[in-house]
């Protein structure tokens, strides 16, 4: 949706994502309870999120760590680059991190 990132912004998602740290698919995550972080740090809960594996393959980056899973390229549904990203969510009238 756009503009809702919960308290991550649009640029820390983008620095995440270069920095080839797993991001959590946030379906796979409950938020509302405190323990989420060390969980999903410790493997115990989560999955790796696959639009930041895809939009990396559709800037042609390959992960280097053998645990990321590669997925294939989709420009159709999955941003083609970070600033499509960032446009996305900057540009919703309401955004989740100033609030």
């Amino acid at each position: 949706m756009p503009g809702w990132l919960g308290a991550g912004t649009p640029p820390s998602f983008i620095v995440e994502i270069s920095m080839e740290r797993p991001l959590p698919c946030h379906p796979t995550i409950d938020y509302e309870d405190p323990r989420w972080l060390s969980q999903w740090e410790a493997q115990e809960v989560g999955s790796i999120c696959a639009g930041s594996l895809v939009m990396s393959a559709n800037m042609g980056k390959v992960p280097r760590d053998p645990a990321f899973p590669r997925l294939p390229v989709d420009k159709k549904t999955v941003f083609a680059n970070h600033r499509e990203f960032i446009d996305h969510h900057n540009n919703a009238k309401i955004r989740s991190w100033e609030r």
